[in-house]
């Protein structure tokens, strides 16, 4: 996986792994990333939480003790 362009080599083929590729290949709309960081950095998840994961969520948080990935 070539992390810097986003794109993997497959039996000699580059098969891309960009927003746009994932976002086609799964039916969902392309979205502005300044828009989509806003979201993540002021939303408060504890609201989506029940309706996403209904066993519950175990958040882990980095050093500085903000949420940085979460296990359900």
């Amino acid at each position: 996986m070539d992390i810097e362009n986003l794109t993997s080599t497959v039996r000699s083929n580059i098969i891309p792994f960009n927003k746009e590729v994932i976002n086609e290949l799964y039916d969902t709309p392309q979205c502005d990333d300044h828009v989509f960081q806003e979201l993540l950095e002021e939303s408060n998840f504890d609201v989506f939480t029940p309706h996403l994961c209904s066993y519950g969520i175990d958040w882990h948080f980095d050093a500085e003790g903000k949420r940085n990935w979460f296990a359900t």
